[in-house]
């Protein structure tokens, strides 16, 4: 399944998106949008079954992590001050969801609630 956010902070026009197939009936979808040289990234990883995990780097002075909900999942929202961006990421069912860029908090995820399955 194929989600993309029907909210978007203004300017912001899509620039590509790339599906790399990996093994089997899995893939991930990237999707760039940039407003000027600000950017927002969206990630779309599908899993056709087993175990899978994420890890993130920040720098923990400059950065807040908070565990937040996504419609029904558990998400980790991370706001890096130092260079004004934020970014999200949630696991629903077998698909691991990120977002991230030049965002406040709550617009990544006010994008992340409106994402809408499309295929």
């Amino acid at each position: 399944p194929v989600r993309l956010p029907e909210y978007f902070p203004e300017g912001y026009t899509l620039v590509e998106h790339t599906y790399q197939p990996l093994s089997g009936s899995s893939g991930m979808l990237s999707s760039e949008y940039r407003n000027g040289d600000k950017f927002i990234y969206i990630s779309q990883d599908h899993f056709g079954g087993g175990g899978f995990g994420y890890g993130a780097g920040f720098d923990k002075d400059s950065s807040r992590v908070l565990q937040v909900r996504v419609r029904e999942a558990e998400g980790t929202l991370i706001e890096r001050r130092k260079n004004g961006t934020a970014s999200l990421v949630w696991f629903e069912g077998a698909a691991l969801y990120q977002i991230g860029g030049y965002l406040t908090p709550e617009e990544v995820l006010a994008m992340a609630e409106s994402m809408q399955l499309i295929h």
